[in-house]
């Protein structure tokens, strides 16, 4: 009977300490998981933000483009090379048209135009150039 009280007390004492070292793990593993947590939301945050300024990269390119066959087709009806600049909602575009012979100073490229077409959107600048026949 004494032996039996014995391995009790013995079990009871070892069942104390373990309490401790599990709320320590427990509270070990809440930590581990709060820090891989904000680091995922981290992560996501930041590829939002960098599909979102892509997207914009993207609608000021095409804009530039758009533009500039706004101008060529202007000019080739009207004769007209100044610079415009057009806007729809946040879209602000640019664009110029120079003849090519005038920047060269070669009279075998009187023929043809050069364009430039810039757009500016949410401060993303995207810029193309052309050649088109007069």
């Amino acid at each position: 009977m004494k032996l039996l009280k014995t391995i009790e007390i013995i079990n009871h004492s070892s069942l104390i300490n373990n309490r401790g070292a599990s709320l320590i793990v427990a509270i070990f593993m809440l930590v581990v998981f709060g820090v891989i947590g904000v680091g995922l939301v981290s992560m996501l945050t930041t590829s939002h933000e960098t599909s979102s300024e892509d997207m914009v990269s993207i609608q000021a390119f095409f804009m530039a483009e758009s533009g500039a066959e706004i101008k060529i087709f202007d000019t080739v009806k009207t004769g007209s090379v100044s610079p415009k600049s057009y806007s729809w909602g946040n879209y602000n575009i640019t664009t110029a048209i120079s003849s090519i012979s005038d920047i060269t100073e070669n009279p075998k490229y009187s023929h043809y135009y050069n364009i430039k077409s810039k757009c500016t959107v949410m401060n993303i600048k995207r810029e193309i150039e052309g050649k088109f026949l007069k």
